[in-house]
C-alpha cells in the first residue's frame, strides 16, 4: 500500500510539473515569439515521455530563464520609476471617490495617460479609463480599480483624503501600478 500511495504521489508531482512547464512553454511563446521554438519543441518531447529528472530540470531552466528576462528588464524599469508611481498613488489617494462615481479619479489618470502620449478614452460616465498600447494582434489586458470606501480617513498623512472617503481597500496602489504598468509597456510599444 506505502508503494501505490508513493507512486499515486509521484504521478500527481509529475502532473503538476507538467501543468507548470505547459504554462512556461506557452508564456515563452508567447513572450519571445517562437524565437526559441527548438528548446520549447525539447522540453514538450520531455513533458509527454514522463521523464521527471529531465522535466524538473526543464521547469527550473525555463522559469529561470523567464524570471532572467523579467528581472533583467522591466523590474528594473519598475524600480526606475518607484517614485512616480509613489507620488501616483499619494494623488489618487486624496482623491478617494466611492464607487461608480470617480469623475476626478478618471480625470487625473486621463491626464497623466496624455502625458506618457497613450492612447485612452473616458467611459462609463466619464468615470472610468481604457488605455491602448501597442500595435498587431496580441492583447493582454491590464485591470484595477481606483474607487474607495465612504469613511472618514483618521490618520494625519500628507496625502490623507479629506472628503469623508477613504483608500483602506487599497484600489490607490491599483490605479498608481496600472500607471506605471502603462508607462513600461508605453516605453515598449514597438516590441
Amino acid at each position: 500500500i506505502k508503494k501505490l500511495v508513493y507512486t499515486a504521489r509521484i504521478k500527481r508531482l509529475i502532473v503538476c510539473a507538467s501543468i507548470i512547464l505547459a504554462l512556461s512553454v506557452l508564456l515563452l511563446v508567447l513572450y519571445f515569439n517562437n524565437s526559441i521554438g527548438s528548446l520549447l519543441a525539447f522540453a514538450l518531447i520531455l513533458l509527454l515521455s514522463n521523464i521527471p529528472a529531465s522535466l524538473l530540470v526543464v521547469s527550473a531552466f525555463i522559469m529561470g530563464f523567464i524570471e532572467k528576462a523579467i528581472s533583467n528588464s522591466y523590474v528594473k524599469e519598475a524600480k526606475e520609476i518607484r517614485e512616480q508611481i509613489i507620488q501616483w498613488r499619494h494623488d489618487i489617494h486624496k482623491i478617494a471617490e466611492v464607487g461608480m462615481e470617480t469623475f476626478e479619479t478618471a480625470k487625473y489618470v486621463s491626464n497623466e495617460l496624455t502625458k506618457m502620449n497613450i492612447s485612452h478614452q473616458l467611459i462609463a460616465g466619464n468615470s472610468a479609463v481604457v488605455a491602448t498600447i501597442g500595435k498587431g494582434d496580441k492583447c493582454i489586458l491590464l485591470r484595477g480599480d481606483y474607487d474607495a470606501l465612504p469613511m472618514k480617513e483618521e490618520v494625519d498623512i500628507e496625502f490623507k483624503a479629506t472628503n469623508g472617503n477613504m483608500h483602506s481597500c487599497g484600489h490607490d496602489l491599483h490605479g498608481a501600478s496600472l500607471l506605471g504598468a502603462a508607462k513600461i509597456l508605453k516605453a515598449h510599444e514597438d516590441e
